[in-house]
């Protein structure tokens, strides 16, 4: 096969495959925003889990910094 044989095939393969598994979607569309609630538990509910997850990574952060030192 000839190298331009080559890089063609492979161009028309690979949007094919990048439609086939998805990839397009993520990569190159814009995901849709959620909607937002205002139901006031949820919103308290969310909240209170965005905070626990930052906590955590700063814990995480913490943890592999007194780890690396040792």
């Amino acid at each position: 096969m000839r190298p331009t044989a080559r890089y063609s095939l492979f161009a028309l393969f690979l949007p094919v495959f990048a439609g086939l598994t998805g990839c397009s979607y993520v990569h190159f569309g814009r995901l849709e925003r959620p909607v937002a609630t205002t139901q006031p538990e949820l919103v308290a509910e969310n909240t209170d889990l965005r905070m626990e997850k930052k906590l955590l990574q700063q814990e995480l952060a913490l943890a592999a910094l007194l780890d690396a030192k040792d």
